[in-house]
């Protein structure tokens, strides 16, 4: 009696979408395996040229990490009883926070960004780095990004009994009351990046259909 508006809501809106999102994960979407199999060769091959362009910034430097690698800062030990040189690999592991962090901050000597996060290399940090080397690790990491999310991942959750791809929609899987999915978040596909989204088909005499089940409200 206390909550008729909140009962008519679950009743009239929330209930008979029940079935259709059901409908929606046991029908699961399409992918162009083929296609796929071509846009990971071409971004494994992107990928590589994007490394390669790193691993030629970091040999730029290789004199100036040679002679901070004999320095006293580098050699003091932490308090995990490794020094700052015994923790920079040789070679260098790029893909590592704390490598990259001493390169930034300790052989550079480049001003940290984020004061609040003095030693963080997340995207946001590197973006305001404007040297060679961030801009070639950016441009790596966004390369990989797209691979492990979608090009890989995308379709090795294809399922082998009917070849689609079956993601897990969340009616209320939002704090604010929107639809979520996840396994894999097939509301995450890159806007800007077409090739990505060729990858999903509807199939012959089907279309795919973009709709929106907004935020329910009550009162």
């Amino acid at each position: 009696e206390d909550n008729k508006k909140l009962f008519n809501l679950f009743m009239t809106v929330e209930m008979p979408i029940v079935e259709v999102v059901a409908s929606m994960e046991m029908r699961g979407v399409a992918l162009d395996l083929d296609y796929a199999k071509r846009l990971k060769a071409k971004y494994d091959k992107r990928l590589n040229e994007a490394s390669n362009i790193v691993d030629s910034e970091l040999s730029k430097l290789s004199d100036t990490i040679s002679k901070w690698r004999l320095s006293t800062e580098a050699n003091q030990k932490s308090a995990k009883g490794k020094s700052k040189a015994e923790q920079l690999t040789n070679p260098i592991n790029i893909d590592s926070n704390v490598q990259l962090a001493i390169i930034l901050y300790d052989i550079l000597k480049i001003p940290p960004p984020d004061k609040r996060s003095p030693r963080a290399v997340s995207e946001k940090e590197l973006s305001k780095i404007d040297i060679p080397l961030t801009k070639a690790i950016l441009a790596k990491r966004k390369e990989q990004k797209l691979i492990n999310t979608y090009i890989d991942a995308m379709p090795a959750q294809v399922s082998k009994s009917d070849g689609r791809l079956h993601g897990r929609y969340n009616q209320y899987g939002a704090e604010t009351g929107r639809f979520s999915s996840d396994s894999p978040n097939l509301q995450n596909l890159p806007s800007k990046n077409k090739e990505i989204r060729l990858m999903f088909t509807a199939g012959e005499g089907n279309v795919l259909v973009g709709s929106d089940f907004s935020l329910q409200k009550v009162g």
